[in-house]
């Protein structure tokens, strides 16, 4: 038997055991049509794949470039090994899936930073949250760790563990953080679903940030374990109703309107006890000016321009500085 290309996450819950295994066929296809597929050599295939990818000029309209996705086959569980060294130290912004029986590598690589600051800025909301609770000391921030699943191993653009729960590095997170570009939906609801599908329903929270750079709007879909219909082409079972990831909230968010606020996130699905009232925890409830500000900060308003280019160099630094801290 091959080497698994990634250790396997445990777990000290009692995770969802899910009713099949996983048809694969779907995480290579779902969302992906189009995309570029390489037949992989060497490290050299991949470099000069996303070197070309990243050095394509954007149109205005960001959202109708290229999709944010490459594939790369026959990758061996070596060859992607090597590959996540250069991803560590030379492309950080790349997140990977690997399936291990095709050996196909599917690669994520957004077009524009504000598809990856929509998760990012989401997660520093829920880490304000737990600090402003008192529990911060309590998550463990594992960031873009790659986690084996059923056959496959993936990476999320940014991921939480609780630490008293789940003491092993290696532990599945409960909460999950994946952004994406809005013109490929599908491809981002596959990528939330592997990670309750392949935790077994460890994950507890999955948010998906769908970006459009074109409208400067966000969706936010919160997604989370749950008895569902069985569908067509992803599960392999008789029965009608199976455990799977189920849509649970969806929050959009454009520059003159927020529909769907406010986001609960229930403390328990977070850190797998239950609040103590009496120290004041509770669920964690993200506002509608909560929300706002998010936005804001993922789209900063631009700076008004000067009105006098007299003004002595000082002031134009001091407006320099102020741009630069946005």
């Amino acid at each position: 038997m091959a080497a698994m290309p990634y250790p396997t996450p445990s777990d000290s819950s009692q995770p969802i055991e899910p009713e099949r295994p996983l048809d694969l066929q779907y995480y290579l296809t779902e969302g992906l049509e189009g995309v570029e597929h390489h037949n992989y050599r060497d490290i050299r295939t991949l470099k000069e794949a996303v070197n070309s990818r990243a050095d394509t000029p954007r149109s205005d309209k960001a959202d109708e470039s290229l999709p944010p996705y490459l594939i790369f086959s026959p990758v061996t569980p070596r060859q992607l090994a090597n590959i996540d060294r250069l991803r560590k130290t030379c492309y950080k912004d790349l997140r990977f899936l690997y399936l291990n029986e095709p050996q196909v590598l599917i690669v994520k690589h957004m077009p524009d930073p504000v598809h990856h600051l929509a998760a990012k800025m989401f997660e520093d909301i829920i880490k304000e949250k737990l600090l402003a609770g008192g529990q911060r000391n309590e998550m463990a921030n594992m960031g873009n760790t790659t986690y084996q699943g059923m056959s496959s191993g993936k990476q999320p653009d940014g991921s939480l563990r609780p630490l008293r729960a789940r003491p092993n590095h290696l532990d599945w997170p409960t909460v999950i953080f994946e952004g994406g570009v809005s013109e490929t939906p599908n491809r981002l609801t596959a990528d939330g679903r592997w990670w309750i599908e392949n935790s077994k329903g460890a994950v507890k929270i999955v948010l998906l940030f769908f970006a459009s750079v074109t409208d400067k709007s966000i969706r936010i879909e919160l997604w989370k374990p749950g008895k569902v219909e069985k569908q067509h082409g992803t599960y392999e079972s008789d029965k009608d109703v199976v455990t799977g990831p189920t849509l649970k909230k969806r929050v959009k968010i454009t520059p003159n309107a927020i529909t769907g606020a406010p986001l609960k996130l229930k403390f328990k699905d977070i850190l797998l006890r239950k609040p103590k009232k009496k120290r004041g925890e509770g669920d964690y409830i993200i506002t509608e000016d909560e929300i706002r500000e998010y936005y804001n900060r993922v789209w900063p308003a631009p700076l008004p321009a000067l009105e006098d280019d007299s003004q002595d160099e000082s002031c134009k630094l001091a407006l320099f500085d102020l741009s630069c801290k946005l």
